[in-house]
């Protein structure tokens, strides 16, 4: 399993920073070797965490016990018992790579990168809920308050453990998301705020929003292309904000309008040569 370093590692910020991957992550494995190569490639320093436990399953997500901000690391303080005691090897492994460590979540917050996203260089949101409390996120707010950034506070739905799994910047405009975990105000907020929303679709793999942005309009995923489609129709959601994204990846893709979903009167709902061909793949 391969996860985040630096939540800087996203859409807000230039991949240049590091990933670290646990030793016991099984980093040998095909699927772990092809995406460190990825990282590697796209220009990502890789590091490996130090001194974790045997039988600690759940480190190699390596994205929760700390949070990347301005100037240095923030170490979380997990929620879950069977993740708790992570944040010493993680807090090694900072000190060793030399990065600013400028705060240690305590107390009774508790708090999980995971849960931790940038929306713009100036705000940031974390989601609270079953695995992050209101307390941990103020302990955040105080840090980032320093460096002039605005913290948004999201309360997750049911048992939702982090906002990853329902948000995902995608580009510096330009966000996934999953309506059905996340509250209407928080992306009527993120509208307001010039971010334009691809939503997914009750039909749709839910992990999607769970992928890893390393650059601006650049995923560590291989969702749609691994279609192996010539075109891409965009059926639902934000069709131009998806295909806007599909540019940037050098895919090609168009609105595809449907009778019966959406602007059921236009009277011209497919393209000229709708199912013509073969190699066109919809999303």
């Amino acid at each position: 399993m391969v996860d985040a370093l630096f939540q800087r590692l996203d859409a807000v910020f230039e991949a240049d920073f590091a990933v670290l991957v646990p030793e016991e992550a099984g980093v040998g494995e095909a699927g772990a070797q092809d995406a460190l190569t990825a990282l590697r490639g796209a220009g990502v320093e890789v590091f490996y965490a130090e001194g974790v436990d045997g039988g600690r399953l759940k480190s190699c997500y390596t994205r929760d016990p700390f949070i990347m901000v301005k100037g240095g690391a923030i170490v979380c303080r997990m929620g879950a018992r069977i993740r708790r005691g992570e944040e010493l090897a993680i807090t090694r492994t900072l000190a060793k790579i030399g990065i600013p460590i400028l705060r240690t979540i305590s107390g009774t917050g508790v708090m999980e990168g995971g849960s931790f996203a940038w929306i713009n260089s100036s705000t940031a949101a974390i989601g609270v809920g079953v695995r992050v409390n209101r307390d941990g996120a103020l302990q955040v707010a105080e840090v980032l308050k320093r460096q002039g950034v605005e913290l948004l506070i999201v309360e997750l739905t049911g048992y939702d453990i982090h906002l990853d799994v329902s948000f995902l910047m995608v580009d510096k405009d330009l966000a996934l998301v999953n309506p059905f975990g996340l509250p209407h105000s928080f992306m009527e907020e993120l509208k307001a705020r010039g971010v334009r929303l691809v939503e997914i679709e009750p039909a749709d793999d839910p992990w999607i929003n769970n992928s890893l942005a390393i650059a601006p309009g650049l995923l560590l995923t291989a969702t749609i292309a691994a279609t192996g489609a010539g075109e891409i129709w965009v059926t639902h959601g934000q069709e131009d904000a998806l295909v806007h994204w599909c540019a940037t990846q050098g895919l090609k893709a168009r609105p595809l309008d449907i009778v019966g979903y959406g602007d059921e009167d236009d009277e011209n709902p497919s393209p000229q040569g709708e199912g013509e061909g073969s190699g066109e793949a919809e999303q």
